[in-house]
């Protein structure tokens, strides 16, 4: 007569043992893809849940036919009968991805003191679970069950799907229903878009006649000052009303923290529902700009591979492996499913955001919605729609590594195509406008439209943004629309990106914020001083201060580099092309470090995103490559 350990073996066979590794393997790419949807608000998720499931239904297989070749000859019996399945397929499993997911998500590097613990902790609560399962009459009833094993993996597999499809319209609204009075709120930023080849800088052969327009309906100011000259920590600054130096988003890496409280937040918290329609890369949930979002719509959609734990961890492995088979095939995959597109012109990513914000804004008509654009269309490589070009792409975000002039028929060219560019972005915030007076919103609605940054066209040596402070990185376009707002009036005090968070709660009636740097847009002293500041990488430091007609620099190019300090009078030197010192350079130094030091002392934690592959090419085919 068979012995019982003889019948668990003959009922534990190798097909079990893969059924069950499989059905482990799928209820964690369940649990992958549910993290995914969180993180993204939903866009193409089904093609991602069914190439997750793929993924993980292989290395199941895999790992399954693995534990079912060598759990045997490695356990005695009867640990091996019943461990193999309800314990070694969950458990390793399990650890693998609760590990992984730990690590990548939660903790710092791995040579870390609380990184190594944690991992610790996981293997020996692995351990645990394994030798508790090894003993328990229930586990191993379960495990002789090859439909039991069938059931999971199949409810694990349609879990990713079901979790895709359920989650891939916007989340619920934060916040309770609001009342029909509360007006909607509009923040439009148009990218690298220069105050001076606007209509508000450039009163002859206006390029935007619909920025010109709203301008008249509202208050336009006439000196607006970003608080950095490249995206991140600009838009970051707009979002939370703190300079760069407290809210951290400086560096390629950082993350902008949990702590402030942005826009989306506020208003969320009183009713509003609220989404982001952006077409640059740094404005993604990967930097934190999804904090009290219920909708964020990428035109160019994040890059799942820095989503998904499973891809994150296959990357990593093939950094090691020779040949890069890994990525190859992660690459056919996403192609096979869908995934992977042509990469589209900033103007073609801009023109998606439009059309997907009309759909956004006719779902729930009867709440109050807040949404914030962030257009690319005047960001390098300038390709206007339908125009035809010498001046390749490559070239154009090659020449923001230079120093060297260009030719002056070259450097019109470039102009053109910008300006070209500028032009198409104010067409689509035209249509922007036309959507919102459709639906008979747009006179109970606040505007703001501004852009994060201007462009330089080596009026100072260089090319692009992000590499200093002068006005025609630093000035941007400014303009205020709404009830409550004057019409027809442009205000000549300084304002800043810092103050849009301000204005929208003094509009609503909402309460300010002890942290918050700026103030209500018009109400700002005539004297007022306007800051920014640009920390980079390598040590490069520029801080600006500006006030009554006058503008002061102190630069450090790099690490250990003694400060260059240059100050401006912009009533007789627009151009800031003859630095001018004075007697009262000490003041303008204390003025200075008296904000610095304050900036300073409101640091907050932040943190640090992953940028992979994909996040890099997007990146760096817009220039960003240091």
């Amino acid at each position: 007569m068979a012995t019982s350990t003889e019948r668990h073996i003959r009922a534990l066979d190798a097909p079990a043992v893969i059924v069950w590794s499989l059905a482990a393997a799928l209820l964690w790419g369940c649990i992958d893809v549910s993290q995914v949807v969180v993180t993204t608000g939903g866009q193409q998720l089904l093609r991602l849940a069914a190439m997750v499931a793929s993924l993980y239904a292989m290395l199941g297989l895999l790992g399954g036919a693995l534990l079912a070749a060598i759990t045997p000859r490695l356990l005695p019996t009867r640990l091996a009968t019943t461990c193999s399945v309800a314990g070694l397929a969950l458990v390793c499993w399990g650890t693998l991805l609760v590990g992984t997911y730990v690590n990548v998500v939660h903790l710092p590097s791995i040579t870390s003191p609380v990184t190594m613990v944690a991992n610790v902790v996981l293997v020996v609560s692995a351990i645990g679970l394994w030798r508790l399962l090894a003993g328990s009459a229930a586990a191993a009833r379960c495990a002789e069950s090859r439909r039991l094993a069938a059931a999971v993996a199949g409810l694990a597999f349609a879990g990713c799907l079901l979790a895709a499809r359920g989650w891939a319209s916007p989340m619920p609204p934060i916040g309770t229903a609001a009342a029909s009075d509360k007006p909607n709120v509009f923040v439009i930023v148009i990218d690298t878009l220069r105050y001076d080849r606007t209509g508000l800088g450039l009163k002859a052969a206006s390029k935007t006649p619909n920025l010109d327009r709203l301008a008249g309906e509202g208050t336009a100011f006439e000196r607006a000052y970003a608080q950095a000259s490249w995206t991140k920590p600009s838009a970051a600054s707009l979002f939370t009303s703190l300079y760069p130096s407290s809210h951290g988003a400086n560096l390629r890496r950082d993350r902008l923290s949990g702590e402030p409280l942005t826009i989306a937040e506020l208003l969320a918290r009183n009713g509003y529902r609220t989404a982001v329609f952006s077409a640059n890369p740094w404005i993604s949930p990967a930097f934190g700009f999804d904090q009290g979002v219920e909708y964020f719509y990428q035109s160019e959609p994040e890059t799942f591979s820095r989503l998904v734990v499973l891809l994150q961890a296959l990357r990593a492995a093939d950094r090691v492996l020779p040949g890069h088979a890994l990525r190859t095939g992660i690459r056919r995959m996403e192609d096979l499913y869908g995934l992977r597109t042509a990469r589209a012109t900033n103007c073609e990513r801009d023109g998606a955001i439009v059309e997907a914000f009309a759909g956004w804004l006719a779902s729930r008509p009867e709440q109050p919605g807040f949404a914030y654009f962030h257009l690319m269309s005047p960001h390098i490589p300038y390709q206007p729609p339908g125009v035809e070009s010498d001046f390749a792409a490559a070239d154009q975000v090659a020449l923001l590594q230079q120093t060297d002039a260009l030719a002056s028929d070259r450097r019109a060219l470039l102009l053109s195509l910008y300006d070209q560019t500028v032009a198409y972005a104010d067409q689509l915030l035209g249509e922007i406008v036309s959507t919102l007076r459709a639906r008979g919103i747009l006179d109970q609605s606040v505007l703001i439209v501004s852009a994060d940054h201007g462009e330089e066209f080596h009026e100072h040596g260089r090319w692009g943004h992000g590499k200093s402070l002068y006005d025609e990185v630093v000035r941007v376009p400014l303009v205020l629309r709404g009830p409550g707002v004057a019409a027809g009036v442009t205000a000549p005090g300084p304002a800043m990106l810092v103050d849009v968070l301000p204005t929208i709660a003094a509009l609503l009636g909402l309460p300010a914020d002890a942290l918050w740097e700026g103030s209500i847009l018009g109400a700002a002293p005539a004297d007022r001083t306007a800051y920014a500041e640009l920390i980079r990488e390598g040590g490069l430091e520029t801080y600006m201060i500006y006030r009554n007609g006058r503008k002061y620099l102190e630069i450090v190019d790099g690490l250990g580099a003694s400060p260059r300090r240059e100050l401006y009078d912009l009533d007789i030197d627009a151009r800031e092309a003859r630095p001018v010192v004075g007697s009262e350079d000490r003041d303008w130094q204390n003025q200075l470090a008296a904000i610095r030091e304050s900036a300073r002392s409101k640091r907050l934690a932040g943190g640090e995103a992953l940028l992979d592959e994909a996040a890099q090419e997007k990146l760096e085919a817009l220039g960003y490559l240091n």
